[in-house]
């Protein structure tokens, strides 16, 4: 019996695992077929086939359209963020060598952000806001560790950044 318990246990954990690699897939492919077609050009069968999925998995872990685009740009936000965090504690010439990769392979990606900004409406001001808060984040850091002088208003800095951060993905070609 108590054999069985702990193959329970293993199952259910094994199970777990499974389940966030499939939201991890999905999310990863709808960024994808996002980047490509755009929210309106975009269907949750669409997904789903990409996927190797139903569509009804896609309902099952995310509800609808709108929460997977919710969950697609926070968690494509916060890929890239760690992306550039990652770049940004490598001495300069390193990282400037390898900006060029990351540039590339954060194309997608980066696709996708443009994406989210000329659909307007609610997936445009998430963005903002998470990439609002980002850069709010990052100036408090800053002048904490006296790397940067202190801001009068930091939300209009941030906010400032945040956009001034837009601008090259919608006037990009891409």
């Amino acid at each position: 019996m108590r054999s069985l318990r702990f193959a329970e246990r293993v199952f259910s954990l094994l199970n777990m695992r499974s389940a966030i690699d499939s939201r991890e897939h999905l999310i990863e492919v709808a960024t994808r077929v996002f980047a490509r077609e755009g929210f309106a050009g975009t269907s949750l069968r669409m997904i789903a086939v990409e996927a190797g999925v139903s569509a009804a998995l896609l309902v099952h872990h995310f509800g609808s359209k709108q929460r997977l685009i919710e969950e697609t740009i926070e968690t494509t936000l916060g890929e890239w963020m760690r992306e550039k965090d990652h770049l940004a504690e490598l001495p300069l010439s390193e990282a400037l060598s390898q900006w060029p990769q990351t540039a590339q392979d954060g194309h997608q990606k980066l696709a996708f952000f443009k994406q989210v900004m000329l659909s307007g409406g609610k997936p445009a001001q998430l963005l903002l806001e998470r990439m609002h808060f980002e850069a709010k984040e990052r100036l408090t850091m800053m002048t904490k560790t006296g790397v940067m002088r202190d801001v009068a208003d930091i939300e209009t800095a941030a906010l400032l950044l945040a956009v001034y951060g837009m601008a090259p993905l919608i006037l990009s070609d891409s």
